[in-house]
């Protein structure tokens, strides 16, 4: 009878333990996605500002700068025809 007392209260512990460390782990998994949304949303938050910072800071790409280029050649071109004409 004192085997059987001895099993049931290892048994006990057994169950206990392994109760409290699924609760322990579904509460750290919570903690975890708490942490995990918050960073989510600041970086989103910081992409959006790069983004925007360099949309105003830097230069236009390439194709940008030979359009404006080109467009510019152009008035200058009719400015230097037109002052050639009145001398």
């Amino acid at each position: 009878m004192g085997t059987l007392k001895g099993i049931n209260e290892i048994e006990a512990e057994i169950v206990s333990l392994v109760r409290n460390t699924v609760s322990n782990t579904l509460r750290a998994t919570g903690a975890v996605a708490t942490a995990v949304n918050a960073v989510k949303g600041i970086l989103i938050g910081v992409v959006g500002g790069v983004k925007e910072v360099a949309t105003t800071a830097l230069p236009k790409s390439t194709s940008e700068q030979k359009a404006t280029s080109t467009r510019s050649a152009g008035t200058e071109s009719e400015t230097s025809t037109k002052k050639r004409a009145k001398t």
